[in-house]
């Protein structure tokens, strides 16, 4: 799983990233929950292959958690191979 540290200025917010590469992310096209709210989204004029994923995708989506199993399949959304690092 992709996770990375963004710096805050308060603290260090450690995320889990999503790609999108069936559509750009927009509005209802990903999940949206209470208590794992998107940290950031960034959509690409055009796909664009991402290294760290292995393909091309319109973009990516950040969460502080893990999302379910189940949004992940819902809003069609994938998670690099993961590298030899574990999320915890």
């Amino acid at each position: 799983m992709f996770a990375g540290i963004l710096e805050n200025k308060k603290r260090e917010v450690y995320f889990v990233r999503y790609y999108s590469v069936r559509r750009p992310i927009g509005v209802g096209g990903y999940p949206k929950r209470w208590n794992n709210p998107a940290i950031a989204i960034c959509n690409f004029d055009s796909k664009t292959f991402c290294e760290d994923l292995g393909k091309e995708a319109w973009g990516y989506i950040d969460y502080e958690h893990p999302l379910a199993p189940e949004d992940v399949m819902a809003y069609e959304l994938l998670l690099p191979p993961q590298k030899g690092k574990s999320f915890k």
